[in-house]
Protein backbone atom coordinates (compact mmCIF):
# COMPACT_ATOMS: atom_id res chain seq x y z
CA UNK A 1 0.00 0.00 0.00
CA UNK A 2 0.91 3.53 -1.04
CA UNK A 3 1.70 6.52 1.13
CA UNK A 4 -0.90 8.54 -0.68
CA UNK A 5 -3.26 5.23 0.05
CA UNK A 6 -2.16 5.08 3.76
CA UNK A 7 -3.06 8.97 3.97
CA UNK A 8 -6.29 9.03 2.33
CA UNK A 9 -7.39 5.74 4.56
CA UNK A 10 -6.37 7.85 7.88
CA UNK A 11 -8.35 10.67 6.49
CA UNK A 12 -11.34 8.72 5.35
CA UNK A 13 -10.96 7.42 9.15
CA UNK A 14 -10.40 10.54 10.73
CA UNK A 15 -13.51 12.82 9.20
CA UNK A 16 -15.86 10.50 10.92
CA UNK A 17 -14.01 11.13 14.51
CA UNK A 18 -13.71 14.92 13.59
CA UNK A 19 -17.20 15.10 12.93
CA UNK A 20 -18.23 13.80 15.93
CA UNK A 21 -15.70 15.91 18.47
CA UNK A 22 -17.08 18.81 16.54
CA UNK A 23 -20.58 17.85 17.53
CA UNK A 24 -19.70 16.85 21.10
CA UNK A 25 -17.73 20.57 21.12
CA UNK A 26 -20.14 22.69 20.06
CA UNK A 27 -22.32 23.00 23.23
CA UNK A 28 -18.89 23.50 25.46
CA UNK A 29 -17.91 26.34 22.91
CA UNK A 30 -21.16 28.46 22.93
CA UNK A 31 -20.95 28.13 26.31
CA UNK A 32 -18.06 29.69 26.79
CA UNK A 33 -19.20 32.05 24.46
CA UNK A 34 -21.84 33.08 26.74
CA UNK A 35 -19.84 33.20 29.85
CA UNK A 36 -17.09 34.88 28.29
CA UNK A 37 -18.84 38.01 26.69
CA UNK A 38 -20.27 40.13 29.48
CA UNK A 39 -16.29 39.63 30.47
CA UNK A 40 -15.20 41.00 27.24
CA UNK A 41 -17.68 43.87 27.23
CA UNK A 42 -16.53 44.97 30.61
CA UNK A 43 -12.87 45.15 29.33
CA UNK A 44 -13.21 47.23 26.17
CA UNK A 45 -15.44 49.29 28.51
CA UNK A 46 -12.33 49.68 30.54
CA UNK A 47 -10.00 49.82 28.40
CA UNK A 48 -11.97 52.62 26.33
CA UNK A 49 -10.80 55.51 28.37
CA UNK A 50 -6.81 54.26 28.09
CA UNK A 51 -6.98 54.11 24.26
CA UNK A 52 -8.31 57.59 24.34
CA UNK A 53 -5.35 59.09 26.15
CA UNK A 54 -3.41 57.09 24.03
CA UNK A 55 -4.71 58.42 20.82
CA UNK A 56 -4.43 61.71 22.24
CA UNK A 57 -0.80 61.64 23.57
CA UNK A 58 0.12 59.87 20.09
CA UNK A 59 -1.00 63.24 18.49
CA UNK A 60 0.68 65.28 20.87
CA UNK A 61 3.61 63.37 19.78
CA UNK A 62 3.55 63.28 16.31
CA UNK A 63 2.84 67.32 16.30
CA UNK A 64 6.14 67.77 17.98
CA UNK A 65 8.13 64.85 15.57
CA UNK A 66 7.00 66.70 12.70
CA UNK A 67 9.38 69.30 12.45
CA UNK A 68 12.12 67.14 12.93
CA UNK A 69 10.72 64.67 10.53
CA UNK A 70 10.51 67.66 8.13
CA UNK A 71 14.40 68.33 9.26
CA UNK A 72 15.65 64.85 8.78
CA UNK A 73 13.69 64.81 5.03
CA UNK A 74 15.02 67.85 4.14
CA UNK A 75 19.23 67.21 5.14
CA UNK A 76 18.64 63.49 3.90
CA UNK A 77 16.72 64.50 0.01
CA UNK A 78 20.57 65.27 -1.31
CA UNK A 79 21.88 62.28 0.19
CA UNK A 80 19.43 59.90 -1.61
CA UNK A 81 19.58 62.05 -4.92
CA UNK A 82 23.50 61.55 -4.61
CA UNK A 83 22.73 57.75 -4.18
CA UNK A 84 20.13 57.04 -7.04
CA UNK A 85 22.31 58.90 -9.76
CA UNK A 86 25.13 56.57 -8.70
CA UNK A 87 22.91 53.74 -8.77
CA UNK A 88 21.88 54.88 -12.41
CA UNK A 89 25.44 55.40 -13.18
CA UNK A 90 26.48 51.64 -11.92
CA UNK A 91 23.25 50.31 -14.08
CA UNK A 92 24.98 52.28 -17.37
CA UNK A 93 28.44 50.88 -16.70
CA UNK A 94 27.45 47.11 -15.81
CA UNK A 95 24.75 47.06 -18.96
CA UNK A 96 27.87 47.97 -20.89
CA UNK A 97 30.08 45.73 -19.29
CA UNK A 98 27.49 43.07 -20.21
CA UNK A 99 26.13 44.00 -23.89
CA UNK A 100 30.51 44.19 -24.55
CA UNK A 101 30.70 40.70 -22.90
CA UNK A 102 28.37 39.68 -24.94
CA UNK A 103 29.49 40.81 -28.41
CA UNK A 104 26.18 42.57 -28.37
CA UNK A 105 23.63 39.48 -28.76
CA UNK A 106 21.64 40.96 -26.15
CA UNK A 107 21.76 44.55 -26.75
CA UNK A 108 17.76 44.62 -26.89
CA UNK A 109 17.56 42.72 -23.89
CA UNK A 110 19.75 44.61 -21.75
CA UNK A 111 18.35 47.89 -22.89
CA UNK A 112 15.25 46.64 -21.87
CA UNK A 113 16.00 45.50 -18.85
CA UNK A 114 17.89 48.35 -18.05
CA UNK A 115 15.08 50.94 -18.83
CA UNK A 116 12.97 49.02 -16.51
CA UNK A 117 15.23 49.24 -13.54
CA UNK A 118 15.87 52.98 -14.25
CA UNK A 119 11.86 53.35 -14.37
CA UNK A 120 11.88 51.86 -11.04
CA UNK A 121 14.78 53.53 -9.42
CA UNK A 122 14.14 57.36 -10.94
CA UNK A 123 10.20 57.47 -12.32
CA UNK A 124 10.76 61.62 -12.77
CA UNK A 125 13.98 60.34 -15.10
CA UNK A 126 11.56 58.42 -17.65
CA UNK A 127 9.01 60.98 -18.02
CA UNK A 128 11.43 64.08 -19.06
CA UNK A 129 13.43 61.87 -21.19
Amino acid sequence: MSMVDKMTQALDKAGPIVDQAMEKATPFVDQAKEKVAPYAQQAMEAAAPYADQALDKVGVLADKAAPYVAQAIDKATPYAEQALDFAVQNLDAAASGVDRATGGRFRGQIDTVSAVVVDVLDPEKTRRA
